[in-house]
């Protein structure tokens, strides 16, 4: 009988909690936490070493690779691209050309000069009220760049790039508007022309004509201009980043110009003093 009590007791001691004033002398140890840290990177170590061990028969070797995303291997003959040998063959390989960039929607250098630029969150409180549209009792970001002629002449404007017409029509406060949509994801607009020389659907080319500039009610103190609009992912962006300084390409024009001007003159001189030796003859 004392022989079972011992046995009941010693159980009834092994299944007793371990009582909280314990783990509280446990938690203020210095060891406890670096102790418990170290359990736990202990366990998470092993546990991504077993994840890698169960899944190398998963990974793919290079050719498997290569087939995976659509490319043969470096091993195995491209049809088309190679010649007899198995080398790439520069004569087959396919040519892209230079993708287009931006230009000027009106005649650099014809007396035009921009009117109205574009509102920039980060440019000075000075720029930005510089590039706002007063329209009835509100103002309004401009969200292009306005062009005008000095004399207050309308001009010609022509598509910025190649593109598709996507619209073409007139608008009651922006006038005669185009909008072109371009290879590279952008889209070029033209607003307040006097009239429209393509349609919807229109394959246009870079530097073909779209109209000409005109009135808008939206911009009516501008008088003959024409707004322009570069699009990216369907937001409005300063066209400036994607074209060269127009003071820049005006300069470069004057300074090829008198270049022109004197070779046209020895032209001129040297073929005045070949015909006054033919006659003197």
């Amino acid at each position: 009988m004392k022989e079972d009590q011992n046995k009941l007791s010693s159980q009834r001691e092994e299944e007793t909690p371990i009582p909280s004033s314990l783990w509280k002398k446990l938690i203020k140890k210095k060891w406890f936490f670096p102790a418990v840290y170290l359990a736990a990177a202990a366990l998470i170590l092993a546990l991504i070493t077993w994840y890698q061990n169960n899944n190398l028969d998963y990974a793919l070797d290079s050719d498997e690779l290569y087939e995976s995303i659509g490319y043969e291997s470096e091993g195995e003959t491209q049809e088309g691209l190679t010649d007899e040998e198995g080398y790439l063959d520069p004569d087959a390989l396919p040519v892209t050309g230079p993708s287009e960039e931006i230009i000027w929607p009106v005649a650099v250098g014809d007396d035009i000069q921009v009117v109205l630029g574009f509102f920039d969150d980060e440019a000075s409180e000075e720029e930005q009220l510089n590039a706002m549209v007063q329209y009835e009792r509100s103002f309004h970001p401009n969200q292009g760049i306005d062009f005008a002629h000095k004399d207050g002449e309308t001009f010609d404007v022509v598509a910025a790039l190649s593109g598709t017409v996507t619209k073409a029509d007139k608008d009651p406060l922006v006038g005669y508007f185009v909008e072109l949509e371009h290879e590279n994801g952008l889209v070029t607009v033209y607003q307040g022309l006097e009239d429209v020389q393509v349609a919807e659907g229109d394959q246009v080319k870079q530097g073909e004509l779209l109209g000409r500039a005109g009135r808008s009610i939206f911009k009516q103190d501008l008088g003959v201009h024409v707004h322009f609009q570069v699009k990216e992912n369907g937001v409005p962006v300063n066209p400036y980043n994607f074209l060269t300084d127009m003071t820049d390409t005006e300069e470069t024009e004057k300074e090829e110009t008198p270049q022109a001007e004197e070779a046209a003159r020895e032209q001129d001189d040297a073929a005045s003093r070949q015909t006054d030796a033919q006659d003197g003859e």
